[in-house]
Order: structure tokens, then C-alpha cells, then sequence
């Protein structure tokens, strides 16, 4: 048994999105400095599309209520890694219905795909980068809610203490104890 993150999806709820007309904002959280986030390849592909009508929010250090407030102003949360396990920030960009775009790196191929929320592109590849990001532009698919129902599904925290549990019960089961 694979027991992962878990998400509030409710304290998504609470919050409606709030995104602009005419823009295009692009929402990625972390370690800006840490060069294995990847930043500077969402920079440089946002750069050579070189589109008046996208806007690159980048944050650090924010929680609670204001980091859901910034998922809800994207209209695509992108995670451009160049490691990583199975990452929070994804789940929670799905909790906030958006589309995504990450790197084919530790478990975000999997989440992505099961859940149809969004593309998969090389770590490192800004060209690959750029055209995901055009693609989700005039996508009429609906990523964001796919992303949602996945995570409501399967990774809020009553989901994820589910499989905790379980998994408790089998090793106690299993080295003969009750």
C-alpha cells in the first residue's frame, strides 16, 4: 500500500476562483532558488512565448488562506521540476481545479495521467515546456475539474488515513499481532 500527501479539499471549497479576463496567469509555489525546482525553465519558456496576456506569478512562503487564494486567481499551475516524490503542491493545484503542467519526474506521471489533469513534459525542456503551456491555453478540456475529482477521490486526508490504517492492519496482521 502507497500512502501519500493527503488535501483539505473543503478549504479549496471555501474559496472562489478568481481569475482575470484576457489573462493568462500561471501559478507556481516552492524554493525559487533551489535550482532542482526548475524555475528558471517556466521563466525562460514563458519568456519565449513572449504573450502580453500571461502573467508568471511565482510565490514563496505563503500558506493557509493566501496560498489557496493564489491557486484560485491561475488559470494553470505548472511544476517544472527536476526532482521530485510525490509532490503536495500538485495535489493541491488539483484541489484548487486547476490544469497542470508538470515534469516526468517521482509520481507526478502518475497523478497527472490517473487523474487526466493536464500534460507531462521532459525535466529540463523548455521547448516542450512552451508548447504545453500554448496547448493548455486553448484546451477546452476540462483538467482542473478532472484534477479535483481525483484528489477528492483519492487523496483527501480521510482517504489517505484510510490507507494508513489499512496499512497498519496488515502489518500488525502480518508480524502476527492484533
Amino acid at each position: 500500500i502507497t500512502v501519500g500527501n493527503g488535501v483539505n479539499v473543503n478549504e479549496f471549497n471555501k474559496y472562489k476562483s478568481t481569475r482575470v479576463k484576457n489573462k493568462f496567469r500561471i501559478f507556481w509555489i516552492g524554493r525559487k532558488y533551489d535550482p532542482v525546482k526548475g524555475v528558471k525553465y517556466l521563466e525562460q519558456a514563458v519568456k519565449e512565448i513572449n504573450d502580453p496576456k500571461i502573467v508568471l506569478d511565482i510565490a514563496e512562503n505563503i500558506y493557509g488562506e493566501e496560498k489557496i487564494k493564489r491557486f484560485k486567481q491561475a488559470d494553470l499551475f505548472i511544476l517544472p521540476s527536476l526532482s521530485e516524490g510525490l509532490p503536495l503542491v500538485l495535489l493541491e493545484a488539483m484541489a484548487a481545479k486547476l490544469p497542470v503542467i508538470a515534469t516526468d519526474v517521482g509520481d507526478c506521471r502518475q497523478l497527472v495521467e490517473k487523474a487526466n489533469a493536464g500534460i507531462i513534459v521532459k525535466p529540463g525542456d523548455v521547448k516542450a515546456l512552451k508548447e504545453a503551456i500554448l496547448e493548455m491555453m486553448k484546451s477546452t478540456t476540462n483538467f482542473g475539474q478532472n484534477g479535483y475529482n481525483f484528489v477528492k477521490n483519492n487523496y483527501t486526508w480521510e482517504k489517505v488515513s484510510e490507507k494508513v490504517s489499512r496499512a497498519i492492519g496488515l502489518t500488525m496482521i502480518s508480524s502476527g499481532t492484533k
